[in-house]
């Protein structure tokens, strides 16, 4: 199992690098705003999430250990995704004052993509008769979704990032 573990982490690594050179390219962007410092942050979270989520599915794997039910196993493989999003929403909740509501509903619709991509898997495993015709799919998608949305956090913080340029100019 820890075998395992660890080959799933050291795949992780690579498929992480995107996400990770462009949120902090975002978090050392030049626009001081509670908003791009939040989808940098936000770009950031799968290098946290992403471990913490394959030690919980290797921990409560239901066809490992009977005594969870596949809905409880499903609700726990979303707690590090959801709480890492709640605790960078309530650690940037002065962006909620700034005026870039798109920007902020745009980073929260993508990140929940992105985490119930990761849980959509967990859910077809439960209850396909036939899980490894899609699971491979499933997890090439999980797998691309940090990338997907480091490259939306781009776009929304290069938009921002010009109309404060334009604000600021003579």
């Amino acid at each position: 199992m820890i075998g395992s573990l660890l080959m799933y982490m050291l795949c992780c690594v690579p498929l992480l690098t995107i996400p990770l050179v462009i949120g902090l390219r975002v978090l050392r962007t030049d626009i001081r705003s509670a908003t791009v410092a939040f989808a940098g942050w936000m770009t950031l979270k799968p290098l946290a999430a992403t471990p913490l989520w394959l030690i919980l599915i290797f921990l409560f794997d239901p066809r490992t250990y009977h005594t969870v039910s596949w809905a409880i196993y499903t609700l726990i493989a979303m707690i590090p995704a959801v709480s890492l999003t709640v605790a960078l929403l309530w650690a940037h909740r002065a962006m909620l004052r700034e005026g870039h509501p798109l920007a902020i509903a745009c980073l929260l619709a993508a990140d929940t993509l992105r985490w119930m991509s990761s849980v959509s898997i967990d859910f077809v495993n439960a209850t396909a008769e036939q899980p490894e015709a899609i699971v491979p799919l499933l997890f090439m998608l999980a797998a691309s979704m940090p990338t997907i949305f480091a490259l939306v956090a781009w776009v929304i913080v290069s938009v921002i990032s010009e109309r404060e340029r334009q604000r600021s100019a003579p």
